[in-house]
């Protein structure tokens, strides 16, 4: 197995060397460099963000090959709606990219369909996205990852794993479980943990000696507010675990931890963070957002007549559901089917598996 390239803290702020690697991805490069650049400034840990992993996995390709076919065809796609719509990302955080350019990965395939598809494509302003062929408007929405919270902190993890300070991270898989909700500031309060006392917490809980040796911790952080960690590491099955609840506000994150088995888990997708008893994939997490833009697609497309009206829905499935979604796939499929029989316009529900974008 390929060794993982690790850096210092000051290292990851030091943008000759992202530089270096875009040079292998010209139009990445040429369409992104300095979006990327101004990104290596102000973010924290760059490395939580799918895309500079990729960069240095060498997993950047698909990209750059997308990008390159789509400008081809129309250069005013990526001036006019991605570049646009980057340098005028107005938070610059991890927890604002890690969605965003999961989104964008999403809106780029679509736009690769439509410039497949039909030989006019502009972009549009007003109540779509798209016309194409100067006969169909095209409305594109994307869904935001179910469970946010959890793929979100697998992936700001997933970052930690390529600096020194955290290599002791890279010898466990993570089972996350989100309980009653977390709020931006519980968020916000999570991440400052993992970034500032998770190792130390690590290090210091004491051996259990048996089965049924227990010695729970109980840590108070304040980041600009209380934040209660209490940390258990314990034997299971012969095997030494631990457990972290964290709570605030009456709410709860739950996070154990295992010595890794396989080592091949630790790869370009993210940290391996998963509920450990969820098996299928869940429709109910999002059919909520689906129908208000259902209703939305109805009200839009009765605003002009001359033109044929498609609504398109781009849904992210990540890794911590992409099993379920496989075994289950027809199911949801046929869900979709019902709520969409009466619809009269015409209406694409496009699964994007995370593992897939490599």
């Amino acid at each position: 197995m390929k060794t993982q390239k690790i850096f210092s803290k000051e290292m990851i702020k030091d943008w000759s060397l992202y530089e270096q690697q875009l040079k292998n991805y010209p139009t990445v490069s040429q369409m992104f460099g300095s979006i990327l650049e101004k990104w290596v400034s102000a973010l924290d840990n760059p490395f939580s963000i799918l895309w500079f992993r990729q960069l240095f996995e060498n997993k950047l390709d698909y990209l750059d090959n997308l990008l390159t076919s789509l400008h081809e065809k129309n250069t005013s796609i990526i001036n006019d709606k991605i570049v646009k719509e980057l340098i005028n990302e107005k938070s610059i955080k991890e927890e604002n990219l890690i969605d965003k350019v999961v989104s964008l990965n999403g809106e780029l395939l679509t736009y690769k369909y439509l410039t497949d598809k039909f030989s006019k494509v502009e972009p549009l302003e007003s109540y779509g996205d798209f016309v194409c062929n100067d006969a169909i408007i095209v409305s594109v929405k994307s869904k935001t990852i179910a469970d946010y919270n959890c793929f979100l902190i697998g992936e700001y993890i997933h970052g930690l794993l390529y600096l020194k300070d955290y290599a002791l991270l890279k010898n466990y898989e993570f089972f996350i479980e989100e309980i009653d909700g977390i709020s931006y500031s519980f968020r916000k309060k999570i991440l400052k943990f993992i970034k500032n006392d998770f190792v130390k917490l690590i290090n210091g809980l004491p051996e259990p000696m048996n089965e049924y040796d227990y010695k729970s911790l109980i840590k108070c952080y304040n980041y600009d507010g209380p934040l209660t960690v209490t940390a258990d590491k314990f034997i299971c099955n012969n095997q030494k675990k631990m457990e972290f609840i964290l709570t605030y506000q009456n709410k709860t994150l739950k996070m154990k931890l295992q010595y890794k088995l396989d080592d091949r888990i630790n790869n370009i997708n993210g940290v391996k963070v998963y509920y450990p008893d969820e098996e299928k994939y869940i429709l109910a997490n999002i059919e909520s957002s689906i129908d208000d833009w259902l209703t939305e697609f109805d009200s839009k497309s009765q605003k002009d007549n001359q033109k044929t009206f498609w609504g398109w829905i781009n849904i992210p499935v990540t890794y911590l559901h992409e099993n379920g979604f496989l075994a289950d796939k027809e199911k949801v499929k046929k869900e979709l089917e019902q709520k969409y029989i009466k619809k009269t316009t015409k209406l694409f529900f496009v699964f994007i598996r995370m593992s897939a974008l490599k």
